[in-house]
């Protein structure tokens, strides 16, 4: 099962860091980053990512949740309007991938600017 939305880059492979440049018109730099998870957190992803999902689409963030190949992508798009906020999103699916953390707790962390790691 894969969820995805937002820009489509080319397949990534899991548990690596990606900067990616892509033409649409003008040249663009498009930041990725993707982590990996075990099985053991398929349920609380699952359930997590619509959560998850609201407060990455806010901040122009593309998302991808692959459940079959165990991994989740965060991106910019074009209309990523913080260039920092990326940053702020791949701590959220490393804390997701690693840690038993409440999804609540991981969001709180997103719309605030401060690291918990």
């Amino acid at each position: 099962m894969e969820i995805s939305a937002g820009h489509k880059s080319e397949e990534l492979c899991p548990n690596s860091d990606h900067m990616e440049l892509e033409k649409s018109g003008d040249t663009i730099e498009v930041t990725s980053f993707t982590e990996s998870f075990s099985r053991f957190h398929i349920p609380k992803l699952t359930n997590a990512w619509p959560e998850v999902e609201a407060a990455l689409q806010e901040h122009g963030i593309s998302y991808k949740l692959n459940l079959a190949e165990l991994y989740m992508t965060v991106s910019t798009t074009p209309i990523t309007k913080d260039p920092g906020i990326i940053h702020r999103a791949r701590e959220v699916i490393v804390l997701l991938s690693k840690t038993t953390v409440p999804t609540y707790v991981v969001c709180l962390f997103f719309f605030f600017s401060f690291s918990l790691l």
